[in-house]
């Protein structure tokens, strides 16, 4: 699937949904200027990056229950890095450069699955954000050209792997495991940290939204599921429910630690980050 540019109806839109979102943007969002990678939440680099430079890969657990007939919705947010640069006239490509800039794009990728086909084996999908890059010419009073501006998304590649399994004992538990990996490919690790970045994953997270059932808080479950909760493994991301209290048909998974039905999102982005 390609990644979309913000969000055209096709990914969750219920108010649980719309709230996750608000949430995600104050948290993840509001930095929208270009960290070195280690230093921001979420980022997902291409494999065989230094580790300081941050990971290639971001895993959720998390626990359905009276699920039996239910769908998974997926939604993967993040934000793009578009490099932009002015070059005076007469130099070649890539130098001379006298003023750059760095932006970012949001980008959001879903999928779908029925339960019952994520309980049956492990199901993939590819996301994938091709680069573009845009040319301007400067040209003086008199129309002379002194330069030009370049602008350039690098392009992006992932994965989207979900699964599901049936939890033995009487209460009818679904585990969901959802892995998001940066599968774009680098050529060994003398490969520049900013090209690196451009073909990165920023801020990136996951709404998961079910049609029926409900989730279970991993962070304050009730007492019969705290064994299954504390066996749920989460790396790089924490999943919260979010809605108003009593909602569970949403879960945002982030880089940043969040409490459940966070109601303030600048409280929220208080919070602190998952290494």
């Amino acid at each position: 699937m390609t990644a979309r540019t913000g969000h055209d109806g096709a990914s969750p839109s219920g108010v649980p949904a719309r709230i996750a979102r608000r949430v995600a943007d104050a948290v993840l969002y509001r930095d929208r200027s270009c960290a070195a990678p280690g230093e921001r939440p979420g980022t997902l680099v291409p494999p065989g990056r230094p580790e300081e430079e941050g990971t290639s890969w971001s895993l959720t657990e998390c626990l359905l229950e009276r699920a039996q007939d239910a769908s998974v919705h997926l939604c993967l947010r993040f934000l793009h890095l578009r490099r932009c640069g002015v070059e005076r006239a007469g130099t070649a490509a890539g130098e001379g450069t006298f003023l750059s800039c760095d932006e970012t794009t949001e980008r959001e990728a879903g999928e779908s699955f029925p339960l019952a086909v994520l309980l049956a084996g492990e199901r993939t999908a590819e996301v994938n954000v091709p680069g573009d890059r845009f040319t301007e010419r400067i040209r003086g009073p008199h129309g002379a050209p002194e330069g030009r501006v370049i602008c350039e998304h690098l392009p992006l590649n992932a994965t989207l792997t979900a699964s599901a399994e049936r939890l033995a004992g009487p209460y009818g538990l679904i585990r969901l495991r959802v892995l998001v990996r940066n599968t774009a490919l680098l050529i060994g690790r003398e490969v520049p940290g900013e090209y690196a970045l451009g073909r990165s994953l920023l801020s990136a997270h996951l709404i998961v939204e079910t049609g029926c059932g409900g989730f279970v808080s991993l962070a304050d479950p009730p007492e019969w599921a705290r064994p299954f909760a504390r066996a749920c493994r989460n790396e790089h991301t924490w999943p919260a429910l979010v809605g108003e209290p009593g909602h569970r048909d949403v879960v945002l998974s982030s880089p940043v630690v969040l409490p459940d039905h966070p109601d303030d999102p600048a409280q929220a982005g208080d919070e602190e980050a998952i290494a």
